[in-house]
């Protein structure tokens, strides 16, 4: 059908901010596989601040995110629940809780 979720790997600058680093690669899109690969966070995004409180990270967004489809979500909560002190991903926009405030764990493998 001609979509498929594909993992690109990315190095980031050394930094002890790991999960804004990720959040900024995120960002940034596909980079060099543009050509092959879709943007799934909404064009003019960009990260307000973050905020790691008891294992979940609040991610705070501009205005753009809202219209952010359900790939963009999963892509930065399969991101970031890969970093071992996050357990779940918060969503704010300008702000604001956004999709009701739920707390994004990352999904099990092969869930039926």
């Amino acid at each position: 059908d001609g979509v498929h979720d594909v993992r690109l790997i990315r190095m980031v600058p050394k930094t002890k901010q790991t999960a804004e680093g990720t959040v900024r690669a995120l960002l940034e899109g596909p980079g060099t596989y543009a050509g092959v690969v879709r943007r799934v966070i909404p064009d003019g995004t960009e990260l307000r601040g973050i905020r790691l409180s008891n294992g979940v990270l609040q991610v705070d967004f501009t205005e753009p995110f809202a219209g952010a489809p359900d790939a963009a979500i999963r892509t930065i909560v399969e991101s970031l629940t890969t970093l071992k002190t996050i357990s779940g991903v918060q969503f704010l926009v300008e702000g604001q809780v956004y999709l009701d405030g739920k707390i994004f764990e990352r999904p099990g493998v092969n869930q039926e």
